[in-house]
């Protein structure tokens, strides 16, 4: 992944240079648009968006824009800042702007070819084979990018025992998880048991977040809007924020404005190779 950013960058860099070309008659530009790249390498391995494991589409989407604007608004207030030659502007405007929807489309191929050849991913381990367990035994199966294979699951049903929930073992009851050599070494968890007494459900939590590097519980709100989630806490009280920016009147008007700062930019910078690219 880290690779597929680098390629990303120096296929936006080679374009804006090849645009300067073909405007200015000249393809020099200034060494500091290749630190800002390593700057932004940096900060995207520091949001963990090299890490093989799960992550939402959207939260993967928001850390991907997010760096990138920070990185880009940065460097472009240096350049602005310390007045660098005309000609060398478009290539760090052209950059920026064509890094973003280049650097999501590689990423994306990557990741696609990783999870081929079973290099994406890192197993989990299903805690309830009921009906929670099954929808995100489905989900993971349904989108296998999120980086999560779930490889066993778990219950307490005696009848469960030596079955299988869409293709994924169960292996016995809860208390057979730390002896279970099928599992030794995985990280991963989720627990999917919404609806045990409270007090079996906070021993279970505690017990398996013990156990799990990364433990999940799963609540039965599937079916629920679940984008840009975030948990929160009222007092010793957990919660969770649903929030609907989209509606809001004053993320209209940013959206608006980001539009024409970035858009149209974007499509004048992008415009000449797409005609170059057809007419060739």
């Amino acid at each position: 992944l880290v690779a597929s950013d680098a390629v990303a960058f120096a296929l936006a860099l080679g374009f804006a240079v090849d645009l300067k070309f073909f405007v200015f008659g000249t393809d020099s530009f200034g060494w500091g648009t290749l630190g800002a790249g390593f700057a932004w390498l940096l900060l995207r391995a520091s949001v963990r968006l090299y890490a093989p494991e799960g992550m939402a589409s959207p939260e993967e989407f928001r850390r991907n824009v997010s760096t990138t604007l920070a990185v880009a608004g940065t460097y472009l207030l240096i350049v602005v800042a310390q007045r660098l030659a005309q000609p060398g502007r478009p290539i760090v405007l052209g950059t920026w702007i064509l890094l973003l929807p280049i650097s999501l489309l590689v990423r994306g191929a990557i990741k696609r070819i990783l999870h081929r050849l079973h290099l994406f991913g890192r197993p989990i381990v299903v805690l309830g084979a009921g009906r929670i367990g099954r929808l995100i035994i489905h989900e993971l199966k349904a989108s296998p990018l999120i980086g999560l294979v779930p490889i066993a699951v778990f219950d307490d049903d005696p009848a469960r025992a030596g079955t299988s929930v869409l293709g994924v073992p169960v292996l016995g009851p809860l208390s057979a998880v730390d002896s279970s050599d099928a599992i030794k070494g995985v990280r991963d968890a989720v627990l999917a048991l919404p609806h045990l007494p409270r007090d079996e459900f906070v021993r279970l939590t505690r017990t398996f977040a013990a156990r799990f590097h990364h433990f999940r519980v799963a609540p039965d709100l599937f079916g629920m809007v679940n984008l840009w989630v975030q948990p929160g806490a009222l007092g010793s009280a957990l919660t969770l924020e649903l929030r609907h920016d989209r509606f809001n009147p004053a993320s209209r008007r940013v959206k608006r404005l980001f539009d024409l700062i970035v858009g149209v930019p974007a499509f004048l910078v992008a415009a000449p190779i797409i005609a170059l690219a057809a007419a060739a």
